[in-house]
């Protein structure tokens, strides 16, 4: 059992039911139905609306590198995408990737690629990246020598020896990113600021400038 680092990951899907299917499609037969369900969400006026979704989980025995998958419909996005509960005081805009740590990350990669269907890039570093669409962040696969190469001057000793380890989110003001972490922001470059495992549940956090 993980108690620390990323256990799972959202994907976006604007169709539940036909994600099931594409997966069936690639293979992956015991993939479950979707689930449909809803919470209810106070606006800022005071009135009152619901919030509709419908997920569907990868197999739970596909985990590549560590990390399980799941995706999200979202049926009522004007209850949910709301300025107030999107805009944040480290300026994070977006995630730009996820960091998956593993002791064989091409292997892992590849299952990640068969998972979602899309191909495996390495990077100039040596990393293995596969995206999860045009506009949303992407997964890169290291060994734990690039992992360390990556965040030289972070402490790690809290750091999982395997799975999701590392979340890095763009910033619109690097400089907000620093004032928001405090003391526990560390900057090992001038347009990064870092948080380190023992402070995030095992995961590094790491803002960049969008």
């Amino acid at each position: 059992v993980r108690t620390e680092g990323i256990d799972r990951v959202a994907l976006t899907t604007i169709d539940a039911k036909k994600g099931v299917a594409a997966l069936k499609t690639l293979g992956f037969q015991d993939t479950a139905d979707p689930i449909p369900f809803s919470r209810p969400v106070t606006l800022a006026d005071g009135q009152q609306t619901e919030a509709r979704f419908e997920t569907f989980q990868w197999p739970l025995t596909e985990r590549p590198g560590g990390v399980r998958l799941f995706a999200c419909q979202h049926f009522t996005r004007d209850a949910v995408w709301l300025p107030e509960l999107t805009s944040h005081a480290n300026g994070a805009a977006r995630v730009r990737h996820v960091e998956i740590l593993s002791e064989t990350p091409e292997a892992a990669a590849q299952h990640m690629s068969r998972l979602i269907d899309q191909p495996v890039t390495r990077l100039a570093d040596g990393g293995l990246e596969v995206i999860t669409g045009d506009t949303r962040g992407t997964f890169q696969f290291v060994d734990r020598r690039l992992f360390e190469a990556r965040h030289e001057g972070v402490a790690l000793e809290t750091l999982p020896t395997h799975g999701g380890v590392a979340l890095i989110i763009e910033t619109r003001d690097i400089g907000a990113a620093r004032h928001a972490l405090g003391p526990m922001g560390l900057s090992p470059t001038a347009t990064s600021v870092s948080v380190a495992p023992r402070h995030a549940n095992g995961v590094l956090l790491m803002f960049v400038k969008a």
